[in-house]
């Protein structure tokens, strides 16, 4: 088993967002699939219950830093997010039902504005918990 295919998604996405996360690439490590197939390697990755904990512990973390502090973590979210949307939308593929809410709500990512109202939410709601 081996997560070469999620490890080189997550690399094509960080190259061309720019949005490296530490904390995720941790957190893959532990994700394992024997598929090339797109839809099949989300469908695996979406069951497993790592991303559910990883997402758990991503609004954790945010939860307890400043918005300056929590950059590296929702960079790990934005990966998350533009995966889920793709398993969303393209696949139809059945979510989580906190990712799935994610996914719907913070499509933006990549501007300022809505980096700042995610960790606000995640702050005020506990968005994830």
């Amino acid at each position: 088993m081996t997560n070469t295919e999620i490890t080189r998604l997550y690399l094509e996405y960080s190259l061309s967002s720019g949005g490296k996360s530490a904390f995720l690439e941790e957190s893959l490590v532990d994700f394992s699939s024997n598929t090339s197939d797109v839809d099949q390697l989300l469908q695996e990755f979406f069951d497993w219950d790592g991303v559910r904990d990883l997402f758990i512990e991503a609004c954790g973390r945010i939860f307890i830093c400043d918005f300056g502090e929590s950059a590296d973590v929702i960079n790990g979210l934005m990966f998350i997010q533009e995966l889920g949307a793709k398993a969303l939308w393209k696949y139809h593929i059945e979510l989580d039902e906190n990712i799935e809410n994610f996914v719907r709500s913070f499509d933006r990512l990549d501007l300022e504005s809505e980096r700042k109202r995610l960790h606000q939410e995640i702050r005020i709601n506990k968005l994830g918990f």
